[in-house]
C-alpha cells in the first residue's frame, strides 16, 4: 500500500516522523531503518561521515524524539534478519527529484526493504510498499494520509 500525507493546514512541515514512529512502537524493533539521500536533519553521532545511516528501532526513536525536519529523505525498512551485505546493498535510494513517486504504484527503492518513508521537499511524506498494519499505523499517525496509487492514476488521467 502506498499513501502519501501532504495538504493539511493544521501541519508546520510534513516530514516531521515522530508520530509515525510513535504509532509504530513495539514494531520499530523489527526492523533495520537505513536512511538514505538525508537533507535537513543532522547524522546520529558515529554516522557523520557515512553515505547512509544505520539505525536500530531505539535510536530511531531517540533520533526523532525532537522532531527533526528532514526537508528529503528516503528511510528503508529493511527486516532485522536481514545480513549485512543486505542492508549495506549497493543502491541509492532517492527522493529529490525522483519522478518514480507520480506515477502508477510506486515500489521501494532498495532491494531488501519491507517499506520505505519518503520525507518529499518538507511537504509530504509518502509510505511506499507497505502492508496494511504498517498502513494502519502510518494512518494512525497521519489521519490526513491519502492513498497515493490512486492519486497517481488521477494525476495520469488528467494528463492524457
Amino acid at each position: 500500500m502506498n499513501l502519501i500525507f501532504e495538504k493539511a493546514p493544521h501541519v508546520r512541515w510534513y516530514s516531521d516522523l515522530k508520530p509515525f514512529v510513535t504509532a509504530l512502537a513495539s514494531r520499530l524493533d523489527e526492523f533495520v531503518w537505513r536512511f538514505d539521500a538525508v537533507e535537513g536533519a543532522f547524522p546520529p553521532q558515529g554516522q557523520e561521515d557515512d553515505d547512509f545511516w544505520i539505525l536500530s528501532g531505539n535510536a530511531f526513536a531517540d533520533l526523532v524524539e525532537d522532531h527533526p525536519q528532514f526537508t528529503w529523505a528516503v528511510v528503508s525498512a529493511l527486516a532485522k534478519h536481514c545480513s549485512g551485505d543486505e542492508i549495506n546493498a549497493l543502491c541509492v535510494p532517492y527522493a529529490d527529484g525522483n519522478p518514480t513517486f507520480w506515477t502508477g504504484s510506486p515500489r521501494p527503492q532498495h532491494p531488501f526493504a519491507e517499506f520505505e518513508i519518503v520525507c518529499w521537499d518538507g511537504s509530504a511524506t509518502l509510505l511506499i510498499g507497505a502492508d496494511e498494519s504498517i498502513a494502519a499505523a502510518f494512518q494512525t499517525a497521519y489521519p490526513e494520509a491519502i492513498d497515493l496509487d490512486r492519486e497517481n492514476e488521477d494525476r495520469d488521467r488528467t494528463k492524457r
